[in-house]
């Protein structure tokens, strides 16, 4: 490196009077500036928050990270493919950006470079994070009628991939998980109760959002034709939903079989569900090999009653019928008919035909199977019932070249109710016309019911079933009642119980003068909330642990036995939806929020709110600082009033509003603990600083502190020296020493 040149100017002064000047020219060396590159390295970034959330859900975030450099960090990106955008982060290498859930579809978040420093070093990224805002969907169908202890398959249809949640009358859940086309079939539980499967939720895939649904579908579990009451909530669930805040209210509903009298029937068809075995165990077989026989009088265990006349025998003829006339074991069954019903000179009147035709149980069918007339009686009171079968029997002529007749006919205590169920039916169209019946007649021939296609003739039937159900004049008298008292004759009521209760649906049946009553008592359990009001958060920032009010909650309660979750609307707290993920941390400007709080042991769920409030303290004035004069004893400490310091520190604020308390430390001034008393004798050093704390009367949360210091100013002292002896008049020198400035 050359050598710069350094001009040097000197002036030389001469003491005669003269000057001079000289310049001289000398090169000085400089020292050498050795220029140091800075190494500034290249950006990175990732971008993160793919998720899945419902429409106007709580905002999601995308996450974007720097490194390599230095924060701050820029982060360039675009949603979609749109128009770029810029964000930078405040602290950290990273920082968020909330997603609008305010529309639907697929919103893809595109990182296209970081940058950092002045002047910026950028470097181009890739990478993605795609937010699906999505509504989702899902219906259920198929409503259907099966027998008692089968299933049902019933269509769900919504949102592909989705899992939906079926909850079922008797209190069951079951997840169901839709194809990538929307689309599953859902295999209820072997049902024996009319049961509804209602939808509950619809949840994505991938998961993230959950939202409420609604649509039911019923599958109705024929009942036998006993005469039954079924109690319980608006599905007949006999478990009722505990009310779990007194004032609330509980819908029951009762079925039972609305019956008339027997003076005139209806005829239906009903699910194939025989009552028994056509060959069942224990059954008593009659007309064995014999062709065109009656039983003989079976004796009832309870009074039939039938076109208005009440039985309490009845005979099984081995062509198909049951007559309750009069018959000795052994006498003939008539077989020849084509008339149809009804008709006076029908060759057997007062009977139940199912079927009627010209059968042959002394004709052998194939190996191994067996011909079997028999009867069964079953059940309990008040639902006995008669079971007759007719099983595996050829007709007679054709033997068995047109197959096995297999039907059951079935008689109800209390009801009266008839039922007819054909396995198997063909004609004989070579012999008798083909003849086959099913239906009831009068004793006189003057009323008779079939139905439709099952009159006299040579019709052909497989897997049926019939019920022919008294319809005269009402024959029952419904009613609920609670511990004896009348509520209501209608079948659907509401309570409202302040106590645990339990209300009776009553029928009361009138067969041919005999009264029979059948009762199904519900309980409506009343559940005391012993759980306490969650106190309003009121605080300065804005973030919020919604979690202290858990022990409010709870109180003295055992936390094993509770849940507590806290949720943005009621209606998801009461169904324990969305949940806010982050409960201690949750971010707010201010809003209203719902506990739900799940009792384990009894399955309430309560539902209480509380609000956030963002209210900063109040600021107390900073007063001057108090300076004393030391004490005699000259030892540092001396006695402080704090009183006239209280006022100045109130400024505007009330002194009924705010309190004014003094402490030895800011933590103990935060913590309002340790106040200085009294404050007018307060024993202080130099220098110490003493803590204000103005706290608001109504909330001790909002306060605002300042301090002042103490200073002591040390007692002034003097002395005198300099004792001497001179003559009158002169002087003399005294010496004063004291402390400076006194």
């Amino acid at each position: 490196m050359k050598n710069r040149i350094l001009l040097l100017l000197l002036t030389v002064l001469i003491f005669n009077g003269l000057d001079a000047s000289a310049a001289i020219f000398r090169p000085i060396p400089l020292p050498a500036h050795v220029l140091t590159p800075v190494k500034r390295l290249l950006p990175t970034a990732t971008i993160t928050g793919n998720a899945t959330v419902c429409l106007n859900a709580t905002e999601p975030v995308i996450t974007f990270t720097g490194a390599g450099g230095t924060a701050p960090y820029t982060f360039t990106y675009n949603v979609n493919g749109g128009a770029d955008q810029t964000i930078t982060t405040v602290t950290g290498d990273s920082v968020t950006l909330p997603v609008p859930t305010t529309a639907t579809g697929a919103f893809v978040y595109n990182l296209v470079s970081v940058s950092y420093g002045s002047p910026a070093v950028s470097q181009n990224q890739t990478g993605t994070a795609t937010v699906n805002v999505v509504v989702l969907t899902a219906a259920i169908s198929g409503n259907t009628t099966i027998c008692p202890g089968y299933s049902a398959t019933l269509p769900v249809t919504g949102s592909p991939g989705a899992t939906v949640v079926i909850s079922s009358s008797t209190g069951q859940y079951f997840n169901v998980t839709l194809s990538a086309a929307g689309t599953a079939s859902f295999t209820t539980p072997a049902l024996n109760n009319t049961t509804t499967f209602s939808l509950v939720t619809v949840s994505s895939n991938p998961p993230g959002c959950v939202m409420n649904v609604t649509g039911s579908a019923v599958v109705t579990v024929n009942q036998n034709g006993c005469a039954s009451v079924a109690a319980g909530d608006l599905n007949l669930s006999p478990t009722i939903a505990p009310i779990c805040t007194v004032g609330e209210c509980r819908d029951l509903t009762a079925i039972y079989q609305n019956l008339g009298s027997t003076t005139s029937y209806t005829v239906s068809p009903i699910p194939y569900c025989p009552q028994e075995s056509f060959t069942p165990v224990g059954a008593t077989p009659v007309s064995v090999n014999i062709d065109d026989v009656w039983s003989g009088d079976i004796n009832l265990p309870f009074a039939f009653c039938f076109f208005g006349q009440s039985h309490n025998t009845a005979n099984v003829g081995s062509n198909g019928v049951i007559s309750f006339d009069n018959f000795n074991a052994g006498d003939y069954c008539n077989w020849p008919f084509t008339q149809t019903i009804p008709n006076t000179t029908f060759p057997i009147r007062n009977a139940i035909y199912g079927v009627y035709q010209d059968i042959n149980p002394a004709t052998a069918p194939p190996p191994p199977t067996q011909v079997n007339i028999n009867y069964k009686l079953v059940g309990v009171a008040p639902c006995r019932k008669l079971i007759v079968n007719f099983a595996n029997v050829p007709q007679f002529s054709c033997g068995n070249s047109v197959g096995l007749q297999t039907s059951q006919v079935v008689l109800y205590e209390v009801s009266n109710i008839i039922e007819v169920y054909v396995q198997n039916r063909t004609p004989c169209n070579s012999w008798n016309s083909g003849s086959g019946l099913i239906g009831i007649q009068n004793a006189a021939g003057t009323v008779g019911y079939t139905p439709p296609g099952r009159n006299t003739g040579p019709w052909t039937a497989t897997n049926e079933a019939w019920r022919f159900t008294p319809s005269g004049t009402s024959a029952v008298t419904f009613s609920w009642s609670q511990g004896g008292t009348f509520v209501s004759s209608n079948p659907t009521i509401s309570v409202c119980p302040t106590t645990t209760t339990t209300y009776t649906a009553q029928a009361i049946y009138d067969s041919c003068g005999l009264i029979t009553t059948v009762t199904k008592d519900v309980t409506v359990e009343v559940i005391d909330d012993l759980t306490q009001t969650p106190q309003d958060i009121t605080q300065c920032t804005n973030t919020f642990d919604l979690t202290q009010n858990t022990p409010v909650i709870l109180g003295g309660l055992n936390p094993g036995d509770y849940d507590i979750s806290y949720h943005l609307t009621a209606a998801d707290a009461q169904n324990i939806l969305n949940p806010i993920s982050n409960p201690d941390a949750f971010i707010s400007s201010g809003q209203t929020i719902y506990a739900a709080i799940q009792n384990f042991n009894a399955g309430c769920i309560n539902v209480k709110s509380f609000d956030l409030i963002i209210q900063c303290g109040p600021e107390p004035v900073q007063p001057p600082d108090l300076t004393v004069c030391d004490d005699p004893s000259n030892d540092g400490i001396a006695p402080f009033d704090f009183t006239p310091q209280t006022p100045i520190a109130l400024g505007s604020f009330s002194a009924s509003d705010y309190v004014i308390t003094y402490h030895l430390t800011q933590a103990d001034a935060d913590n309002d603990v340790n106040a200085i008393s009294p404050i007018t004798n307060f024993m202080g050093t130099d220098g110490q600083t003493i803590y204000i704390r103005m706290e608001d009367v109504s909330n001790s949360t909002l306060y605002g502190t300042t301090s002042f210091q103490l200073f002591i100013n040390p007692v002034p002292t003097a002395s005198i020296s300099g004792t001497t002896t001179i003559c009158s008049g002169g002087t003399a020198m005294v010496t004063f020493t004291g402390t400076p400035g006194a």
